[in-house]
């Protein structure tokens, strides 16, 4: 810094400006210098003990600090043991960073917070890349990269036009954490063309935000994905709680919502009291999109309201891919684990190329559907199985109806039943009446099973032997069957003469020797089944009591799952009271957070 000289100067008494010359230059010439610092300060070489490089207390509703950059860094800090950054403040920013094409604020440390801001009325820490960039980027490898808390606005805040707004990275801790009290987000960022916030940690979570009335974590992308968070071994990809409003909040116009990646633990979690616990809108792709590879893709948990609420108006609402586990799994106390609804496609819709859609299982009830005027449940398949219902000692598929007119089942077309048909009521065909009205025909009973055939024969001399049909005879026990006949005229009378398994012979009785037509009618038992005669039966059993009534014994449902520890999870307090600087990196590594994506 030989090369520079200071100027200080007074604006109307409101503003101390320390102007960066080169003395060698006449006033004329262009001043350029070549990665200059305006201002560095540090202990000398012989001094002990903590020192603060530089600390800035505002009045009124001022900034601590507030850094401004066209290609550079706003505001950067780097240190081994503490607080890269930290800014505090009662009635504005903590710490604020604008840029035109690099990061808003920076802050490095290897075993603290990254970036620390804490406000108590308005944003912790705000961080704005106007052309690219990030707004906010704290780095750590065991402590939380960024953590920005305030009483009533935004923990972090990260504005970016083309790349991440916040972006959070640690190995061992927290990669974003917000904190809000009263009616602000824990974690909010927008972008139009890249990641509103991404967060990444090895061991925990890659963005948490917690906030009392309002979104924990909100994150909003024109083109890219709202909410990203990346675990590589365990941990929560994103973790989002609020007391009064949606855990997790994801927008994006055209990708992904919400997005969280983890190895061993739960992709996406959301916890709320009186809110959903994930909300992800999307206007083209997913709106909540979570990926395990032993674990929950997707989870939410609220006590009161939704757990996992998804929208999308062209795309998927909800998507989860596990590829050992559960993609998406719901549980409730005492409402419905997983609830779907749509003003004009389906609620619920599952698809699978080998094996089932929809899965339902519970105690009570695995599957319910609810149609008022329509449909409760319905099932289409090209080449296989509709609706399918098996039971082990049960009934399968159960309908029934309330009102008189009403039907318990309808099929239109063929219906094979591979198994006893047993009924309480008449057994007829509806046939249409000329009149124009339907009539019904009740079916002939018999207390055995048996078939019968018909035909029509002629005496010639008095005889004629009627061989069985080949195929009448296959399917009945033709050792002993029946033979009713009727003469179509005047005789003695007719009569069986003998019964073989494949024929009869019949006869004009008296020895007559008539030429005379007649029919016949032949029964025979049914070969393949034995039904006794009068078979007594069990009385139909109350199905409707057994699959609609609730157990008493499980009132209150599936066991409550226990929330998780926030309090575990939150990240300890800088010691701001101990800062070193070490020496600076030159350049930071972009994550690239659309190669993981894609890769996908």
């Amino acid at each position: 810094m030989s090369d520079l000289s200071l100027e200080d100067q007074n604006t109307a008494e409101r503003q101390t400006e320390l102007i960066a010359t080169n003395a060698d230059l006449g006033p004329n010439q262009l001043k350029r210098f070549a990665n200059a610092i305006v201002l560095q300060i540090k202990p000398a070489a012989h001094s002990r003990g903590n020192f603060h490089a530089l600390q800035g207390v505002a009045g009124g509703r001022g900034s601590g600090i507030v850094g401004e950059a066209t290609s550079g860094y706003g505001v950067r800090g780097n240190s081994q043991t503490n607080a890269g950054v930290v800014g505090r403040s009662t009635s504005s920013v903590g710490v604020w960073g604008d840029v035109q094409t690099s990061i808003g604020v920076l802050g490095e440390s290897r075993n603290s917070i990254g970036v620390l801001g804490a406000s108590q009325n308005f944003i912790g820490v705000n961080g704005q890349a106007k052309a690219s960039g990030y707004g906010v980027l704290g780095q750590s490898k065991d402590n939380a990269g960024v953590v920005g808390r305030s009483d009533a606005s935004v923990g972090v805040w990260g504005d970016a036009q083309n790349d991440a707004g916040v972006l959070g990275e640690s190995q061992n801790a927290t990669g974003v954490i917000g904190v809000s009290k009263t009616n602000g987000f824990g974690v909010s960022g927008r972008s139009k063309d890249n990641v509103g916030v991404a967060g990444q940690s090895e061991t925990s979570v890659g963005v948490w935000g917690i906030a009392q009335n309002d979104a924990g974590v909100q994150g909003e992308s024109q083109n890219e994905i709202g909410v990203v968070g990346f675990g590589n071994t365990e941990g929560y990809g994103v973790l989002g709680h609020s007391v009064g409003n949606a855990g997790v909040v994801g927008r994006s116009d055209r990708s992904v919502g919400v997005w969280g990646d983890v190895q061993n633990d739960v992709g996406v979690l959301g916890t709320s009291t009186n809110d959903a616990g994930v909300a992800g809108f999307s206007q083209s792709s997913e709106g909540v999109h979570g990926e395990s590879a032993n674990d929950v893709g997707v989870k939410g948990f609220s006590p009161a309201i939704i757990g996992v609420f998804g929208e999308c108006p062209n795309g998927l609402g909800v998507l989860g891919r596990s590829v050992t586990g559960a993609g998406v799994t719901g549980q409730s106390n005492s409402s419905s684990g997983v609830a779907g609804g749509s003003t004009g496609g389906p609620g619920v819709l599952g698809e699978s190329v080998n094996d089932i859609g929809v899965v339902g299982r519970s105690p009570q009830i695995g599957v319910l559907g609810e149609g008022k005027n329509r449909i409760g449940v319905y099932g289409q398949s090209d080449a296989g199985i509709g609706v399918r219902g098996q039971s082990v000692t049960g009934t399968g598929v159960y309908g029934a109806v309330s009102a008189p007119k009403g039907m318990a089942g309808h099929f239109r077309g063929r219906v094979l039943i591979d198994g006893d048909l047993t009924v309480t009521g008449a057994k007829g065909a509806v046939v249409r009446h000329p009149d124009g009205t339907h009539r019904l025909l009740c079916a002939i009973e018999s207390p055995e099973s048996w078939f019968e055939d018909f035909g029509e024969a002629t005496l010639e001399g008095g005889r004629v032997e009627i061989e069985l049909d080949p195929d009448f005879a296959q399917l009945t026990s033709t050792d002993r069957y029946h033979v009713f006949l009727t003469a179509y005229g005047n005789s003695h009378g007719l009569y069986v003469e003998r019964r073989s398994p494949r024929s009869f012979i019949v006869r004009e009785q008296q020895d007559g020797k008539s030429r005379l037509a007649f029919s016949y009618r032949v029964v025979a038992k049914r070969r393949d089944i034995d039904v006794p005669r009068f078979r007594k039966m069990d009385a139909p059993e109350a199905v409707a009591d057994q699959v609609l009534e609730k157990d008493q014994a499980s009132e209150h449902g599936v066991p409550s799952e226990m929330q998780p520890q926030h309090d575990d999870l939150a990240a300890p307090k800088p010691r701001t009271d101990d800062i070193t600087l070490s020496p600076a990196r030159s350049s930071i590594e972009k994550p690239n957070i659309d190669e993981r994506r894609r890769g996908r």
